[in-house]
């Protein structure tokens, strides 16, 4: 079957079709039945050029551009090379990434099958070729190669194989460093790296690491630091660099040592400074947060990251993000591995961190993640810092934020172990308080909450986890070391004995 089609999409030169013209092409989903590499060799130049502008079936298209890239006779023309991978970058950008180009013309049914006929024609390794010699290649060329070549492999898991197969991660490391002073080709190589490493297995990630992709990826963040802006750059290469280092300590060690951390620092500053009067930098601010919380699966990197001004990243990104339940999760998450180092926790407790994240439990009381991480950090905190960690807490209301939550999922009707383990670990630390004064006010504020009542609920509730059971049990007993410290209760007793 064959429709009449008089819309298409073009890549290289202006469009020279009739508005009126008619052409015969295969009806979506089909392959294309046309021999494109005999075309393609039959064709000049020119010839070829024109018929790649011309107006013709996506489809139809991305077979032509395949066969120009793969001819003998065209493929070291450098116009050619060009056309062919725009055109291919083009017919195959995901949807909703914001290119301002054709590629709304393209439904989603037919990019799949230009996608499948792509992969199945070795359009990878074609693209790859595209990039060889670097040096004599022009950086739209290879940007409009590394594009296409991200484009196929951020979906695909078959063209991701056939990508890593063929080297292709030493090949674009290879590109971005004969070119180091191009940003343009910076940006679409970080953008590469960012589609392919996402697929990568945590043991296969050492590639990067070795083929020297991370220290490209690092060297095109450092931009941040230079006059002008490099904000596209600066994206890709944060999202590059999470990716390569999520999840891998070794990728993660070597992108510190290459002064990533202070990278991301300077990279978050200034797209919070340049929020307050441009839209769309929180989208860019998300990616550095993210880049910032991947590369800390290296512990050495934590206490890296507290002496040059993480903490105060971390902190800001919760406030900026606050409504974002998963976002904040996952900061809960990082700062629970941040402030195991002592002077990383006080450091959260001098930018009243302990606000926001008693905050965060109170806005998102229904969610055992946010109150079990949020648990977690504050006994932390307590612990390195303690009454004025305390003192903290009691402004905030942290005391009764805990009670809340462990009569929800203590003895409530969503029970959830980690999330009372956490909260009791954390009751016990916020009642060791050695000042009178505000042991007063904190007895106070728990005896009106039945602190006791709960916690006993809770024990009689999990009766079966012993775990819960003993932290139950630590929990009582500091409470009623609390009561005896001279405190409120010590001294209403003393007032009825008299």
């Amino acid at each position: 079957m064959c429709e009449k089609y008089q819309c298409g999409c073009g890549g290289g030169e202006a469009d020279t079709a009739d508005d009126d013209e008619e052409v015969t092409v295969m009806t979506i989903g089909a392959a294309p039945k046309e021999d494109f590499c005999a075309l393609v060799d039959r064709l000049d130049k020119e010839d070829l050029l024109r018929t790649l502008a011309k107006r013709t079936s996506p489809m139809r298209l991305a077979g032509l551009a395949h066969a120009a890239l793969s001819s003998k006779i065209h493929n070291k023309d450098e116009e050619v090379l060009r056309n062919g991978c725009a055109i291919l970058h083009r017919l195959t950008v995901p949807s909703g990434s914001g290119d301002t180009n054709d590629v709304h013309e393209v439904g989603a049914k037919e990019q799949l099958n230009i996608r499948k006929f792509l992969k199945s024609n070795g359009g990878v390794q074609v693209l790859l070729n595209a990039l060889q010699p670097p040096r004599n290649r022009h950086a739209t060329t290879l940007s409009y190669a590394m594009l296409a070549l991200g484009n196929l492999t951020a979906w695909d898991l078959d063209a991701h194989k056939q990508f890593r197969e063929a080297d292709g991660v030493a090949l674009v490391a290879k590109v971005m460093r004969t070119h180091q002073n191009h940003m343009g080709v910076h940006e679409k190589g970080c953008y590469t790296l960012a589609c392919v490493a996402a697929a990568y297995s945590t043991k296969l990630k050492s590639v990067f690491r070795k083929c020297g992709a991370v220290d490209v990826v690092v060297a095109a963040l450092s931009c941040v630091k230079k006059k002008g802006s490099h904000d596209a750059v600066t994206k890709q290469a944060c999202a590059a660099l999470g990716a390569m280092c999520s999840n891998c300590p070794e990728n993660a060690a070597h992108a510190a040592k290459a002064g990533a951390i202070t990278y991301l620092i300077f990279a978050f500053e200034n797209f919070r400074k340049s929020s307050r009067t441009e839209t769309g930098k929180r989208s860019e601010m998300r990616l550095v947060c993210k880049a910032f919380m991947d590369i800390m699966c290296y512990h050495e990197n934590r206490k890296m990251a507290g002496t040059q001004g993480g903490t105060n990243l971390i902190i800001r990104a919760m406030r900026i993000f606050r409504l974002d339940a998963d976002f904040v999760e996952k900061v809960l998450a990082t700062l629970c591995e941040f402030c195991i180092v002592r002077s990383t926790a006080e450091q959260v407790v001098k930018v009243s961190g302990i606000d926001d994240i008693v905050a965060a439990m109170v806005r998102f009381r229904n969610s055992a993640g946010m109150q079990r991480e949020g648990g977690r950090v504050l006994t932390l905190l307590i612990q390195a810092s303690g009454d004025e960690a305390r003192r903290l807490m009691l402004h905030a209301s942290g005391g009764e934020t805990l009670v809340l939550a462990l009569e929800k999922f203590g003895s409530g009707a969503d029970l959830h172990a980690g999330v009372s383990m956490e909260v009791c670990r954390a009751l016990t630390a916020l009642c060791a308080v050695e000042s009178s004064v505000e042991g007063d006010v904190l007895g106070k504020r728990l005896r009106k909450l039945r602190c006791d009542k709960v916690i006993k609920n809770t024990i009689v509730a999990q009766k079966d986890n012993p775990n819960v059971a003993d932290r139950g049990r630590e929990a009582l007993k500091q409470l009623s070391s609390l009561r005896s410290s001279g405190g409120f209760w010590a001294r209403l007793r003393g007032h009825r004995r008299r």
